[in-house]
């Protein structure tokens, strides 16, 4: 999916080919699929799907505080690296991003 938005609106967090996968009984189950979006400042958005379709693990990784199995996230157009634990909360807290 690809979201398109004007050109005047700043690009806060984007989303590049982001996939997420975890480990199930039968081996991995993808959750997320080659999603590509943007988020712009001041944009309010609504994520919605069935129970166990990746929507809070879609927020996560918009909010960034986690990482995607693959793809890029890009803050204010600089790629995340993503930490483990304290990093993560205080990278976050640091960023205006709510949900």
């Amino acid at each position: 999916m690809m979201v398109h938005q004007p050109e005047s609106a700043a690009t806060l967090v984007a989303l590049q080919s982001v996939s997420q996968c975890y480990p199930g009984r039968q081996g991995m189950v993808k959750v997320l699929d080659e999603v590509s979006l943007s988020v712009c400042q001041g944009d309010f958005i609504a994520i919605t799907g069935e129970s166990g379709s990746g929507k809070s693990t879609l927020l996560n990784i918009i909010g960034l505080l986690m990482p995607p199995s693959s793809g890029v996230v890009n803050y204010q157009g600089r790629p995340v690296s993503f930490g483990r634990g304290a990093e993560v909360a205080q990278r976050a807290a640091g960023r205006p991003i709510g949900f």
